[in-house]
């Protein structure tokens, strides 16, 4: 594997295709199969990729990686419960022959090899079907990537465009992600940070819309409104089941109900403890 060269090609291949998260764990894969001397597969550890590619969740683990096998940069095999799981990283490029374009390849014997001359691919001459990635020069997150229709390239494109979700903005066509965000902005904070609604993107993905407007009616109602309490609410009922709020394991009534009715504390006025004494003699007269 020629490390530069593979870099090089991913440069070229993730602009439009790839958001900041995939090629986040993308490089991350890729300096580490570079530390281990690029073996054909490798094993890396869900918590390392964590630690160095800044996601914050397993179940986001599980949905970048298989974005990235759907667009052809990684391959990977989930070995079972509590072992690493294993990579290979396919070659983004292609190799070249010997010698430079212009140069004929000189043969074992001293004979020159002229190269073939093509009527396609020449540098005048555009090629047919170019590669999708080229195909949208500004190659921002919020831009469908657009080709000539009736190409080969055509489904490839669609497939990319509809399963393709800003990390910023709810795009128009995704309904459910947009109503979970208005009432994460209303219940949680008003200006959700991206990594926020990357979370609730997968959130979303991985629970479900119901399961999530509870979470955070719950974390709203218990006053703890982070995007890590709501996870944590997500994964406590996925593991043990839906707890309802308004009655404990024993049948009794919440905090919330009981404690109606009940008056507050008085508050120390020292005023009114000043008058209450005031006409008491000292006990030392």
């Amino acid at each position: 594997m020629n490390y530069v060269k593979q870099l090089n090609a991913f440069g070229v291949r993730r602009a439009g295709v790839l958001n900041a998260r995939e090629q986040a764990m993308y490089l991350c894969l890729f300096l580490v199969a570079n530390q281990l001397k690029w073996p054909e597969w490798f094993d890396v550890a869900n918590s390392r990729i964590m630690r160095e590619a800044g996601i914050k969740s397993k179940v986001t683990i599980i949905s970048t990686r298989r974005s990235l096998e759907e667009k052809g940069f990684i391959q990977s095999i989930d070995p079972g419960h509590k072992k690493k799981t294993r990579y290979h990283l396919p070659k983004l490029y292609e190799d070249d022959a010997k010698g430079s374009k212009n140069e004929p390849i000189e043969a074992s014997n001293g004979t020159k090899i002229v190269p073939i001359k093509t009527t396609k691919g020449t540098k005048n001459e555009p090629i047919e079907g170019a590669r999708v990635q080229n195909l949208n020069p500004k190659g921002t997150k919020n831009e469908p990537i657009e080709g000539p229709k009736g190409t080969k390239f055509e489904p490839y494109i669609n497939n990319i465009n509809s399963k393709h979700i800003s990390s910023t903005t709810a795009p128009p066509q995704d309904d459910n992600f947009r109503q979970v965000v208005e009432v994460y902005e209303k219940s949680i904070r008003p200006v959700p940070s991206p990594a926020d609604l990357e979370r609730l993107s997968d959130c979303l993905e991985h629970y479900g819309k119901e399961a999530l407007f509870k979470a955070i009616d719950r974390a709203d109602y218990r006053g703890r409104r982070s995007m890590g309490y709501i996870e944590g609410i997500l994964r406590s009922w996925e593991q043990n089941g839906y707890d309802d709020p308004e009655e404990d394991t024993n049948g009794h009534r919440t905090a919330k109900h009981s404690g109606r009715g009940r008056k507050k504390a008085l508050r120390f006025d020292p005023d009114a403890e000043r008058r209450k004494w005031e006409n008491e003699k000292s006990g030392w007269d």
